[in-house]
């Protein structure tokens, strides 16, 4: 061991003067010395790039701890936000004020949902004293069909939900603008729809967005409605039938707009 730091040591002292002029057993010292040599290198290399990479971690450690606290930030002010936004939208809805994009629309409260029937009806508390009528249409604040006025009193109505089978819709594909009818029904989801193409050739393909056609009278046109998961194809490859969800959020309603709208009195 001593003699091989002694070379080391040689080494180290040899490979220092940098002449051209070297003697055989300066040469053969070298040799000798070169795997001591490269060993050396090795750990101090090894130690080194250790060293630098407890550093890089750390620091890896540190940047993810401050992103961290900058998404709980962002979270935290987000959260404000939606609640600003919701609390305008009650304190709108207190005081019987339209929505502002749609100025034929009147906000009301959910104040009541069975949970045996929780995607098929809810209650608002705007009734007929507010001129809701049977056959309104019923959108979120986004303009996203919910359902239609069903029943109403004085205070209240009663609202039937897209997803129920007792409403059909009728609508249009936004991509071709091929025509449908949308009816709740899901035998797999109650919070599912069933879109019928009515062209045997129409072109249905998952992802696609139907929007109201305003055929159907009973809503205006162009209101996003749903959009398709699946479809079901024929022995021809042709779509016969669709599977879709609503585009609004049905399972947290708290505040919904009713639009003024006209409905034929067969309907």
């Amino acid at each position: 061991m001593i003699a091989a730091v002694v070379l080391c040591g040689l080494a180290m002292y040899l490979t220092a003067d940098l002449r051209q002029d070297q003697g055989f057993l300066e040469k053969m010292l070298r040799e000798v010395a070169a795997p001591f040599s490269n060993l050396i290198h090795s750990v101090r290399t090894a130690s080194t790039g250790f060293v630098e990479g407890m550093r890089s971690r750390q620091e890896l450690q540190q940047e993810n701890e401050r992103l961290r606290q900058e998404n709980a930030e962002l979270k935290r002010q987000l959260a404000f936000m939606e609640r600003y936004v919701r609390e305008n939208e009650f304190l709108r809805g207190a005081l019987e004020l339209p929505l502002v994009e749609q100025p034929a629309t009147l906000a009301a409260e959910v104040i009541a949902r069975v949970p045996e029937e929780w995607w098929s009806q809810i209650t608002i508390n705007r009734g007929s004293r507010a001129n809701v009528q049977p056959g309104n249409p019923v959108i979120d604040r986004y303009g996203r069909v919910v359902g239609k006025v069903w029943s109403t009193t004085w205070h209240t109505a009663q609202v039937v939900l897209c997803v129920d089978p007792k409403l059909t819709v009728g609508g249009r594909i936004q991509r071709t603008g091929g025509l449908v009818l949308v009816e709740g029904g899901h035998p797999e989801k109650p919070q599912g729809l069933k879109v019928k193409p009515l062209d045997r050739h129409m072109d249905i393909e998952e992802g696609d967005v139907v929007l109201t056609s305003g055929y159907s009278r009973l809503f205006p046109s162009d209101l996003p409605l749903c959009q398709i998961t699946s479809v079901v194809l024929d022995e021809y490859n042709m779509p016969i039938l669709g599977f879709a969800e609503p585009l609004a959020d049905l399972e947290r309603l708290d505040l919904v707009y009713v639009l003024a709208w006209e409905v034929e009195a067969e309907q």
